[in-house]
Formats: structure tokens, sequence, C-alpha cells
């Protein structure tokens, strides 16, 4: 991606748009990190490039749904992995004006 930082292991990015600022919204990769993170970087208008530094808005294992890999006996690429997978970030506003994500 254009917008995130080169150093992150990144997918799924999200356009989101908050007062106005310009967001990409995405998953640094578990398999870099161990415990997956959403993060928020602001972009400039043009879409081209960041306009500050990128937010870490949670942690994968922060939700009370989420088992850790070895724990429920996942393989990746066939290997016993631990880690936390966050994946697909999808924004939205709820009836009464909540920020929701779905992932």
């Amino acid at each position: 991606m254009c917008c995130t930082p080169p150093e992150h292991s990144t997918l799924d990015g999200t356009l989101w748009v908050e007062d106005g600022v310009l967001y990409m919204v995405y998953c640094h990769e578990w398999m870099q990190i161990i415990d997956g993170t959403m993060v928020a970087g602001p972009l400039v208008p043009d879409l081209s490039g960041p306009a500050g530094k990128p937010i870490t808005l949670f942690r994968a294992h922060n939700g009370p749904w989420i088992r850790e890999m070895l724990s429920i006996g996942e393989i990746t690429f066939g290997m016993k992995l631990n880690g936390w997978v966050t994946d697909g970030p999808f924004l939205f506003r709820t009836q009464t004006g909540r920020l929701g994500m779905l992932w």
C-alpha cells in the first residue's frame, strides 16, 4: 500500500473519512507482530501518501471472542504458529451515530 509504513507487513486497507480527515485503516499483520493490530493512518487529500503517524486502534487479543491460534489448533501454511489475527476491517456508523467495525 502507498500509505502504510514500509516496515509494517500490512493487509486489507479500508478508506475511512472522519471529520473531513482521510484515513487508511488496515491490519498490521499478526505473522509479523504475533498480536495483530488495527491501525488508522491519516492520508493527504490526494491519497498519495501519509499525512502523519499511524495510530494503533486496538490489538487482536482485546476482542473478548478472540482465541489464540495455537489454542484452537489452527495450522497456517502447514505450521502451528502462535498469534492473534486481525483481518479485513469494515467501518460503519450505527443508527445512533456510533462508529462500528466488523473484522
